[in-house]
């Protein structure tokens, strides 16, 4: 069973540093075994994130992932 999480599930809002809820998705499919993290239309701001084995992260063709521009993100 393949398991997915919008990162809207876990609080982001598009627009807002969303690091924290990309990485609570992560963890959890991780847990899970595997999965997909996926990050709806909108842009999509963040700063390190650890990705897993076993995890894709799904962008819709709308979403942008951009990279924060704060360095203590990082």
């Amino acid at each position: 069973m393949t398991h997915t999480l919008a990162i809207t599930d876990r609080g982001a809002v598009p627009g807002v540093l969303a690091t924290a809820a990309i990485q609570a998705c992560i963890d959890e499919l991780a847990q899970r075994g595997g999965g997909s993290v996926l990050l709806p239309p909108g842009i999509w701001i963040s700063g390190t994130i650890e990705l897993r084995s076993g995890i894709t992260l799904h962008l819709d063709p709308s979403a942008v992932l951009q990279a924060s521009t704060d360095l203590a993100h990082y």
